[in-house]
């Protein structure tokens, strides 16, 4: 008897066991299926909140660190994706970096959607002043930002000193508030704060800055025709003029016969002093200069274009030509109005127009995405698509469409928008080409293609994204801006594209979208060809999206879709070839170099800056992302190899025109490689 009930015993069990056993993959499949949950910002009278300056933080469960950070939100409502099911989550709202409200949802089906309310926006309007309390300062820069330094709005002052007024989200717990930063010049900031403000009313805020309305110290300019020797009568005669920031005209003063000009009473501010050879009228040559009552002297040399340079002082640019960097003092000078946007060399005649629709994911406005996508379809013209990968697989709907669409259209190109739409920047190399990696194998195994265009999320990368790409064997970059204020194309490796043409913007005053019409938008195509050769229009599909002034709805706007297809039939009626993204004709694409640049690349071969000024000029210009050097060698010393002499004859060979922007850069290449510049 007690044998059998031993082996009935060890029956139960082994039964018991099989059916853990037989569970456990469903156990644990279920564990790691994930859903959404849409977001539905309002405001405590009910209408829809402005969503531009929105970010989310998503807490799992009990835990005080988030599991997901969200830093901008494309639209309200927002699909917050990937969420692991049978999970309780808490969702912080912020507004211009000030926390706004807080909910919770428990996550358990494929989506849940939340409301919440944040409080009313407050308005603030800005007088601004000169020391003496009266005197309004007109065309200052009002900026305002959060404590983390961040600005999210700012105006010019009028002719009385206002601003516009600004509705932001006001600060609901202790200690917070906004800083308001009061510029006139580069170099000439006034910070303010606390600024706080009251929920869902206008206020006014008067401030006071330290600045004379005036600036009464004797300020002497002096004109050199060479390193050493200030011009004197037997030159010629010469002029000095004084333009503003805006090219007016302030002022005049003839040069001695010292070869000195004398100026006082100039309000504070930036200003180009030229210097006018009056035997032929001619520019002698010119210096950019804040002016903020700690200068002296103004040094202008034969030949020298308006370089700015802070503070500048009697001691500062002793017998030398300005530098691209003064490693003495650490004094970058920032780049005149002139040469701010210079021109491409070697324009590529391409003639075509890539369209780009950014951001495809599970679940948002599937409806949207893929009117768009049969619109260009039925246009039979082609369309990159970026896909964030840890967001795309789960909506059947749409996951199942673009599977049709791309086995039978070659013309939609796919991209990579990254894992989880992270900022690449704030990765390293390793972290870059895993999360890169992550996402073309989620691509590959769901639609059989591997990306070769990356689209980085936010715009943002660093010299660690090229070599990321590079070792996931992708070789078009499409940011969604000039980021870096430069196109790059490297030979047979990374080729730079950035979007250059958008569909709509989101507007400064009340973050409200705004659709371009069509004549609009192909006036901006012909002059990014103009500038750049070629064009890519990124669309952003909520601009296509039914909206009732309140929510943006999951149903394609037919008038706005219809516009696309003119817009497509205006591009092609002009001649132009609309291609993906990876077919943009890049042979010819250069290197944008300031000017400013080359000017310093010419004294330095003809031995007016020292090597060590030379190497920190380049250093500047990489770690700006002026140049991008490929497999760029970790910071550290220095080899201590002196720079070869075919570099410095590069360099004035550049600097006369006689090579082009590729070679130049090619010797830049080959001192950070040879670690000859460390960077």
């Amino acid at each position: 008897m007690k044998n059998l009930l031993k082996k009935q015993i060890a029956k139960y069990f082994i039964s018991f066991f099989l059916v853990l056993i037989i569970l456990q993959p469903i156990l644990v499949y279920a564990d790691q299926s994930t859903g959404s949950i849409e977001i539905n910002v309002k405001y405590t009278n009910h209408d829809r909140a402005d969503y531009s300056s929105m970010t989310l933080k998503v807490y799992q469960d009990f835990n005080t660190i988030p599991y997901k950070e969200i830093s901008s939100l494309s639209a309200n409502p927002y699909n917050i994706v990937s969420l692991p099911i049978g999970h309780k989550y808490k969702v912080e709202v912020y507004a211009n970096g000030m926390y706004a409200s807080t909910d919770y949802v428990d996550l358990q089906s494929n989506h849940e959607v939340l409301d919440t309310t944040i409080p009313l926006p407050g308005g603030i309007r800005f007088s601004v002043f000169y020391n003496d309390g009266s005197t309004p300062i007109e065309n200052a820069i009002v900026s305002v930002k959060s404590q983390d330094g961040k600005q999210w709005t700012q105006s010019p002052t009028d002719n009385i000193g206002q601003t516009i007024r600004f509705w932001i989200q006001p600060p609901i717990i202790n200690d917070n508030y906004y800083i308001a930063d009061v510029s006139i010049a580069k170099n000439l900031t006034y910070s303010f704060s606390p600024v706080e403000l009251k929920i869902g009313v206008p206020q006014e805020l008067r401030i006071v800055t330290p600045w004379p309305t005036m600036i009464h110290t004797l300020l002497t300019a002096k004109v050199f025709k060479d390193l050493n020797k200030t011009v004197t009568s037997s030159d010629g005669s010469f002029l000095v003029e004084i333009y503003d920031d805006k090219g007016k005209k302030i002022t005049d003063s003839t040069v001695n016969s010292k070869g000195q000009a004398y100026f006082s009473n100039l309000k504070f501010g930036d200003y180009v002093f030229h210097a006018i050879n009056l035997k032929d009228n001619k520019e002698w040559g010119n210096s950019k200069i804040t002016i903020d009552g700690n200068q002296n002297i103004v040094q202008i040399f034969k030949n020298q274009t308006a370089i700015e340079i802070s503070g500048q002082t009697s001691n500062a640019t002793k017998n030398q030509p300005p530098q691209l960097f003064n490693a003495s003092n650490n004094q970058i000078p920032q780049i005149s109005n002139t040469t701010k946007n210079p021109t491409l060399t070697n324009i590529p005649n391409c003639h075509c127009v890539a369209f780009r629709l950014d951001d495809i994911q599970d679940y948002w406005l599937n409806n949207v995405q893929t009117a768009i996508v049969d619109t260009f379809q039925e246009k039979n013209a082609s369309l990159t698509i970026g896909i964030i990968g840890n967001s795309f697989g789960s909506d059947v709907k749409l996951t199942g469409y673009m599977q049709d669409e791309i086995k039978t259209n070659p013309s939609i190109e796919v991209a990579n928008s990254g894992w989880k739409f992270e900022d690449f920047a704030t990765y390293n190399k390793n972290e870059q080409s895993s999360l890169i990696k992550q996402s073309n194998d989620k691509i590959f195994s769901l639609l059989r293609i591997t990306p070769s265009v990356f689209i980085p999320p936010y715009g943002k990368i660093n010299n660690d994204t090229f070599s990321a790409m590079y070792e996931n064997n992708i070789t078009f970059l499409s940011a969604n801006t000039l980021t870096y204020h430069t196109i790059y194309s490297t030979p047979n490796t990374i080729h730079r594209f950035p979007a250059t043409v958008s569909t709509g913007y989101i507007s400064s005053g009340n973050g409200a979208l705004h659709r371009l019409t069509n004549d609009e938008i192909f006036t901006n195509i012909q002059n990014s060809l103009r500038n750049y050769g070629f064009a890519v229009v990124t669309i952003s599909f909520q601009d296509y999206a039914v909206n009732n002034g309140t929510v943006t709805q999951n149903e394609p706007d037919l008038q706005q879709t219809h516009q696309l297809e003119t817009l497509i039939d205006k591009v092609r009626s002009n001649g132009l070839k609309i291609v993906d993204v990876s077919k943009i004709n890049n042979e010819q694409i250069s290197i944008l170099i300031p000017s400013w640049i080359k000017n310093n690349a010419g004294w330095w071969a003809n031995g007016q800056v020292s090597d060590s000024d030379f190497i920190s000029g380049i250093q500047y210009m990489i770690q700006n992302h002026i140049i991008i050097i490929q497999n760029l060698p970790q910071t550290g010393e220095s080899s201590g190899q002196v720079i070869p002499s075919w570099i410095k004859n590069n360099a004035g060979w550049w600097a006369e025109n006689k090579i082009s922007d590729n070679d130049f850069v090619k010797g830049i290449e080959f001192l950070v490689q040879h670690e000859i510049i460390k960077t």
